[in-house]
């Protein structure tokens, strides 16, 4: 299907509407080769959220609108992995494991998929975020992720190759904070977010 996961389907808890512009459509957005071979060949959103145009690049179709209308909603996949994530912060790995087991299971061909185990805490942890970035894409969430995993000593850095130009954006950088509003700013006297 063109796009798969319909609006309003049965993970949704809470649907938001988001205009975006037609530029920014997220079945526009070319995904990194390293992201897309992130997903096992059993795995169904390697099908469900990608498909490949005429010029052999990657594009996202996965999107909760059903249609190329890109939408941020909760859903319940995202709670699994803040359980999941919840409870291998507080070590409790057993717990973590069968959190994400019990949603990857559904991702799955059935009878091919094969539960994540961990050992430690960091190990559960790098799964459980591997998991997080290849489940969540293009909800309006990794930005925040990047910065919450960054401050906690991840040390993500992003890098764009734009025209022949090199972008790169390193751990913890300022310009990481979200400007203010000038009318904000204004209104309140707060000085702007140092960036």
């Amino acid at each position: 299907s063109s796009y798969p996961i319909k609006e309003m389907n049965i993970e949704v808890l809470l649907p938001t509407t988001i205009a975006y512009s037609p530029i920014l459509s997220s079945n526009m957005a070319k995904i990194p080769p390293t992201l897309y071979q992130s997903y096992d060949n059993n795995d169904l959103r390697k099908t469900a959220f990608f498909r490949t145009n005429a010029s052999g690049q990657i594009l996202f179709k996965g999107n909760y609108s059903g249609t190329s209308q890109r939408s941020s909603v909760l859903a319940k996949d995202e709670l699994y992995l803040i359980a999941a994530e919840s409870y291998a912060q507080l070590n409790d790995i057993n717990s973590a494991m069968l959190k994400l087991n019990e949603l990857l299971v559904k991702r799955w061909k059935t009878g091919t998929f094969i539960p994540f185990s961990a050992s430690t805490k960091e190990e559960a942890l790098q799964i459980i975020k591997e998991e997080r970035r290849k489940e969540l894409l293009f909800r309006g969430i990794r930005w925040a992720d990047i910065k919450r995993y960054n401050r906690d000593g991840d040390a993500i850095t992003l890098t764009r190759k734009i025209s022949g130009q090199t972008y790169t954006l390193p751990p913890n950088d300022p310009r990481y904070a979200i400007a203010i509003p000038e009318d904000i700013i204004k209104q309140t006297g707060m000085s702007q977010n140092p960036r």
